[in-house]
């Protein structure tokens, strides 16, 4: 082989190996990158079977997942003090699913970064027909014994139990929560409307045991990402891929087979 020809077999194998290299960075690059979403709730209708992956939260990861050219999202469930550990500790590998502000006492924002409103939702306030409690405010509950989910803060009336005002009986999940109720052991309960509605779906009869108060425990409200700060490139492009998914006709077709 002339010196010629094998100066071109070495320049076209430098090309080869320097179009392989550039085709395994362009592959790498063009993967998606994998994001954690996790949840500490295990409740109807966000979370309906946790091993199977049904229910709405699973449902917005899908979606995301279709819309994303950048993202692989995966919806992980993390027992809410763990989280909050994390979260507090700055180790939390990812951002958080189905929260508001004032659960994590950043009702200014300030704290996290939080991403478009996603689910609209508020809190009732749940006794049995034989008591037919009214809310009123937190202060309308001394006195009163009280049902909520483990690891859950409920704003205004936590403090009343630190002082010993309101008595306090946590529970696993909000079935749990109504069961307490319609069996008098505990006077209120405080539950999220819409996973209300679908316990009451596949228990009708209960609805004749339960009274509603007619003033809700908070305001309507939006469930959203909490995004850690360190995340600043993925915010910026989660709220545009929210908007993409929540105003899509799909998502709407969703939401219209749980409610």
């Amino acid at each position: 082989m002339s010196a010629k020809s094998l100066k071109f077999v070495v320049l076209l194998f430098a090309v080869f190996l320097y179009d392989g290299a550039f085709g395994y960075r362009a592959f790498a690059a063009g993967e998606k990158q994998a994001v954690n979403i996790y949840i500490a709730h295990q409740k109807a209708p966000y979370v309906t079977n946790l091993s199977q992956r049904q229910g709405l939260y699973f449902d917005l990861v899908r979606q995301l997942n279709t819309k994303s050219a950048s993202y692989r999202f995966e919806l992980i469930y993390i027992p809410r003090k763990r989280l909050n550990r994390n979260l507090h500790e700055g180790s939390l590998d990812g951002i958080i699913l189905g929260v508001i502000p004032a659960w994590f006492k950043d009702k200014a924002r300030t704290k996290y970064l939080w991403s478009e409103g996603i689910f609209e939702d508020y809190d009732d306030v749940v006794s049995s027909v034989d008591i037919s409690f009214e809310y009123q405010t937190p202060a309308s509950m001394i006195g009163n014994s009280f049902v909520g989910v483990t690891g859950y803060y409920y704003f205004g009336v936590d403090e009343l139990v630190r002082q010993q005002k309101v008595q306090r009986l946590d529970v696993e999940n909000e079935h749990r929560l109504l069961e307490m109720i319609i069996l008098k052991r505990v006077n209120i309960g405080i539950i999220g409307h819409a996973t209300l509605r679908s316990i009451l779906a596949d228990n009708k009869s209960w609805a004749d045991k339960l009274y509603f108060s007619k003033n809700t425990f908070s305001n309507k409200f939006y469930r959203r990402f909490l995004v850690p700060k360190y995340y600043p490139e993925l915010f910026q492009k989660l709220n545009p891929l929210i908007l993409s998914v929540i105003k899509s006709p799909q998502w709407h077709k969703v939401l219209q087979s749980y409610y």
